[in-house]
């Protein structure tokens, strides 16, 4: 996402000739993605409604609320980096280790914008 406003389904109504209402010297990300997927002859894709984002979840793993169930969408293996198997023991590793610092040291590890975590 690189809108300034976290639309996830399409440009502001502020948007005017491609450029961003937050930063008319940009343009609008919405029409970047127009356009490149015209390019490719992709306009299809754009017709996917994308659920809004929940932004009490903001500055969380992702993983671990994937994991959770409380945002869907996550994608496992990453293209070009490396096996997936190895991607998948390397994730698993990662969310016992921020898991397991969060058991051991509630205080330093458990913050406020993460109180989903409480209801673990």
């Amino acid at each position: 996402m690189r809108c300034p406003k976290t639309l996830r389904n399409g440009p502001c109504g502020g948007t005017q000739d491609d450029k961003c209402e937050v930063n008319p010297a940009k343009m609008c990300v919405w029409s970047e993605i127009y356009y490149g997927n015209k390019d490719l002859k992709r306009l299809d894709l754009l017709r996917n409604f994308q659920i809004p984002g929940n932004h009490e979840l903001h500055d969380t793993s992702a993983i671990v609320n994937w994991l959770d169930i409380r945002i869907d969408g996550m994608h496992l293996a990453v293209p070009g980096k490396g096996n997936a198997l190895v991607q998948l023991f390397k994730l698993a590793f990662h969310i016992m280790k921020i898991r397991w610092r969060k058991f051991i040291h509630p205080g330093r590890y458990w913050h406020k914008h993460e109180s989903h975590y409480m209801d673990v």
